[in-house]
């Protein structure tokens, strides 16, 4: 084998080596971007259980006389505005079937 045969083995194999390296960079990378969604896809998850958690605790802990009390109180709120709604513009429904 000559010294140009060794120096061109040599040379194939620096690159072999040096393109091997890269592709390990790379898988490393890949590894870490996906680390990276798993650890945000896991906070994330973490954060809809405490809302889940404050939610049912909302729920449970709800005041039935006085949502009660509230929902009388809009459903009122409401029946108001529907009246004076059609007294102000002075019509029914009985004008739309016409």
């Amino acid at each position: 084998m000559s010294n140009d045969d060794f120096q061109e083995a040599l040379n194939d194999a620096l690159a072999g080596v040096d393109a091997a390296l890269t592709s390990v960079g790379n898988s490393i990378s890949a590894i870490g971007g996906r680390g990276n969604i798993t650890e945000a896809v896991y906070a994330s998850s973490l954060d809809l259980e405490i809302i889940n958690k404050t939610a049912r605790s909302n729920i449970e802990e709800v005041d039935y006389a006085e949502a009660v009390s509230e929902l009388s109180r809009q459903e009122t709120a409401l029946q108001a505005a529907q009246a004076t709604f059609s007294k102000v513009t002075g019509t029914s429904l009985f004008d739309y079937i016409r």
